[in-house]
């Protein structure tokens, strides 16, 4: 309400008061009736002036926003309350830069040396515990208890081994067989034999025969696949029943047989001087053989 404004209304309730004042001092019943309407219009108009001015007022004055404050867990009683956390910002992960590429060369992979074998290595030995162990196996020649056998019902057939010294550049070396002859199928025809520098059906071979039909005796041979007239070297010798070690020997353009480590034959031949390849043969004479071993010389 402006201070105009009540100003006028205060001066109309004073002109009311006044007319109504002089209402009961007037005598004509005309200017009674005057009076108090003019004491009445006055209060009217000052009431209603107002009234209006007040329901003005309270439609401009806002209504009261009540905020209710509320505590968060962290506060208690009679501590003052705490700043609200902002939230903390997640670092951004930034992309790794890719390696340069370098000029240097690949580190070289080493090849694995393999030694080179020495005078007394084992090559190879043959293990038949489990079946003929790579070896061929012609029907005449068997496994059983770990021993690699023949029937003796084959003529002069050779089985070459799964090792060959050839392929190693190896030339010279000793194959060692631990053999038992059962008994001969041929009193007068029959060989154990011992293959070295073979290429099929070249090379040589370090026999053991069993001559019955001459009389109860043993002859050791050493042949050459390049001489057909007989024999390089051969020799009577006596070996008693059961096992013997026959060690035969190519070094150089020299052939030895060795019987349980003692010397018996020695020649010498020009024409198979690499490595090639190392077997068994026999001809009508059961074998036994337990052990075969190529060792380096």
């Amino acid at each position: 309400m402006q201070l105009r404004d009540f100003f006028l209304q205060m001066l109309l309730f004073l002109l009311g008061l006044v007319c109504s004042i002089f209402v009961p001092l007037l005598k004509p019943q005309s200017q009674k009736r005057i009076a108090m309407s003019l004491a009445v219009g006055c209060f009217a108009i000052a009431l209603m002036w107002t009234g209006y001015e007040l329901g003005t007022r309270n439609q401009a004055i806002p209504s009261p926003v009540i905020v209710i404050a509320t505590q968060t867990p962290a506060q208690v009683i009679g501590q003052a309350p705490t700043t609200a956390l902002q939230p903390t910002a997640v670092p951004q992960s930034q992309p790794t830069a890719a390696p340069s590429p370098t000029n240097e060369p690949p580190t070289p992979t080493p090849v694995p040396v393999t030694p080179t074998p020495k005078a007394g290595d084992v090559l190879y030995e043959a293990n038949w515990s489990k079946g003929l162990g790579g070896w061929a196996g012609p029907p005449s020649w068997k496994t059983v208890n770990g021993m690699f056998v023949n029937d003796g019902s084959m003529d002069a057939v050779w089985d070459i081994a799964p090792f060959e010294p050839g392929k190693l550049d190896i030339n010279d070396y000793a194959v060692e067989a631990e053999v038992q002859i059962v008994r001969a199928t041929d009193g007068c025809k029959n060989y154990f034999g011992m293959a070295l520098r073979g290429d099929n059906a070249t090379g040589y071979a370090v026999t053991i025969s069993v001559r019955a039909c001459a009389g109860p005796s043993n002859i050791a041979d050493i042949y050459s696949s390049a001489v057909t007239s007989g024999p390089l070297e051969e020799k009577l010798f006596t070996a008693g029943p059961g096992w013997h070690l026959y060690r035969a020997e190519v070094k150089g353009n020299v052939i030895r047989l060795l019987i349980d480590g003692d010397p018996y034959l020695e020649t010498t031949d020009n024409h198979f001087l690499t490595g090639g390849q190392v077997g068994l043969s026999t001809k009508s004479l059961e074998v036994n053989v337990r052990s075969f071993k190529v060792i380096k010389l």
